[in-house]
């Protein structure tokens, strides 16, 4: 048989999986596998679809043992009447997550020092 027509990366992933063929089995249970972040984005949404993503976002992430959540807040247009630089999502959001750290398992949270308009959770 003449191999000289199989790309190299196949013929290296052919040898990978001859030396652990177990390496592609699937997991036995769902619970093997865990993801790793939930990420949502609330751009566009009024702050009732912000909150009710949020909590959705928990709800899923406590019932799939996902330990971390990064919600993009952005960090909104200047308002005029308070003359804030920054809109109702963020700072909302870090509100709404203090009042839910008990019922939903929070551990903490804190904004992205890289970019302001990020939150990330980690849940216990």
């Amino acid at each position: 048989m003449d191999n000289s027509d199989i790309p190299d990366n196949d013929k290296l992933e052919w040898e990978k999986f001859i030396e652990n063929p177990n390496q592609y089995e699937e997991p036995e249970k769902d619970s093997d596998i865990i993801a790793e972040k939930i990420k949502i984005d609330l751009h566009q949404m009024n702050e009732s679809q912000a909150y009710k993503a949020i909590i959705k976002a928990l709800n899923y992430a406590n019932t799939n043992n996902i330990k971390n959540i990064s919600i993009i807040t952005g960090i909104g247009k200047k308002c005029e009447k308070s003359q804030t630089s920054y809109g109702k999502l963020y700072h909302q959001t870090p509100k709404w997550l203090d009042t839910l750290k008990s019922s939903q398992g929070i551990e903490s949270f804190y904004r992205n020092r890289k970019n302001k308009g990020e939150i990330i959770i980690k849940l216990h």
